[in-house]
């Protein structure tokens, strides 16, 4: 009788578990939207989600990975984890379960810092003076054992409508207890200083290398600088001030930020440098806005003066990225000085200032393959 061999019998294969996907909320500088979309693609690992903008200064993603990449983000102002809660009135916030999963995620953000980091919850809500509004923060700062703070606070929350079909709100925990935008290396401000996430993309936007030589021209607290060495390696970094305070400020924070990266401080005018000709690949500048830093000379003066010395100590083809409030004295400024410089990038943006907004730019500009100056 023929014997049937028997088949092995094939294993079963088990579907793969996929982490689940996570919604935050990023805050950005009005403006500057689409550079930290490039960060979160560059940056981010594990499946990520970019929504479709709905208003500026804040991008949504569902995110899979660890929160840690979300919290490195250097472009961003702030990452809010947010929890979707299906209820028409602000009071189902207070029923049993979705008052216990609000506090368990604000616990969760709690946990990742040493204990006493949180000390004080603001929420950020319209009609926050509302009964309902102030139950809620009774109840959440009983249960946290925190105190409220009407302005900035550790722990951070925004209530805000859902912008989904359904009817409900969306609780957002901000995942730090200072934004990202406040770096743990200012020991030293300046008045006028920019902020960090803005100078990351100004850096960012010198095509950042390691065989570059970088010079900061009115650097004032080397907020640009520092952020460019956070990119990564230079050749040489220098900064350049005419003030002896600002190159004091900016030795504090190079010094906090414990780069590993020598840079060099020199007290100067930024219109007759002590530089030779053709010394650096890329030039960053914040220049003086003319609401808070005063100048003798104006802007359609000083301006020309410092992209013309720019020009005599950058490389061919060497980036200068700059910030300037005037925009047509910078464009009158470049359209003079042609010869050397073309614009080939500008990024308006937007800073908060006082009660209301200033509207600032990024400029971009390429040295051209012309002679030296002053040959």
């Amino acid at each position: 009788m023929a014997i049937r061999s028997k088949k092995p019998r094939r294993k079963s294969v088990q579907p793969r578990a996929v982490a689940p996907l996570n919604r935050y909320d990023i805050e950005t500088v009005f403006g500057i939207e689409s550079y930290v979309e490039t960060e979160l693609r560059q940056q981010l690992r594990g499946h990520l989600v970019l929504h479709k903008r709905t208003k500026p200064g804040r991008i949504r993603i569902d995110y899979a990975g660890d929160v840690g990449g979300l919290i490195d983000l250097r472009s961003a102002v702030g990452v809010y984890g947010t929890l979707s809660v299906p209820t028409r009135r602000p009071t189902g916030l207070l029923g049993h379960g979705n008052f216990a999963t609000l506090v368990s995620k604000a616990r969760d953000v709690m946990k990742r810092y040493p204990a006493g980091t949180f000390t004080t919850l603001s929420i950020s809500a319209s009609g926050k003076e509302t009964k309902v509004i102030r139950r809620i923060i009774d109840s959440l700062c009983d249960e946290l054992g925190l105190a409220y703070e009407g302005g900035q606070a550790e722990l951070a929350i925004a209530l805000t409508r859902s912008s989904q079909d359904e009817p409900g709100w969306d609780v957002s925990i901000r995942l730090t207890p200072r934004p990202l935008s406040t770096r743990s290396w200012r020991v030293c401000n300046m008045p006028g200083a920019i902020n960090a996430t803005v100078a990351h993309v100004v850096a960012q936007l010198t095509n950042p290398a390691p065989h570059q030589h970088f010079l900061n021209l009115a650097c004032g607290s080397s907020t640009i600088m520092i952020e460019r060495l956070r990119i990564g390696l230079v050749r040489s970094a220098v900064g350049v001030d005419i003030d002896p305070a600002a190159i004091d400020c900016s030795a504090q924070n190079l010094s906090a930020g414990n780069l590993g990266i020598d840079a060099r401080l020199v007290c100067a005018d930024a219109v007759d440098l002590p530089f030779p000709n053709a010394s650096f690949d890329a030039i960053v500048a914040d220049l003086p806005f003319g609401m808070l830093v005063a100048r003798n000379d104006d802007n359609a003066v000083f301006y020309p003066k410092v992209l013309m010395e720019a020009a005599r100590v950058a490389k061919s083809q060497a980036i200068f990225s700059l910030i300037a409030v005037d925009h047509r004295s910078i464009q009158q400024a470049t359209d003079s000085l042609g010869k050397y410089w073309r614009i080939k990038q500008t990024v308006p943006f937007k800073l908060s200032f006082k009660r209301g907004y200033i509207s600032p730019s990024i400029f971009v500009l390429e040295r051209s393959n012309v002679e030296v100056v002053g040959d």
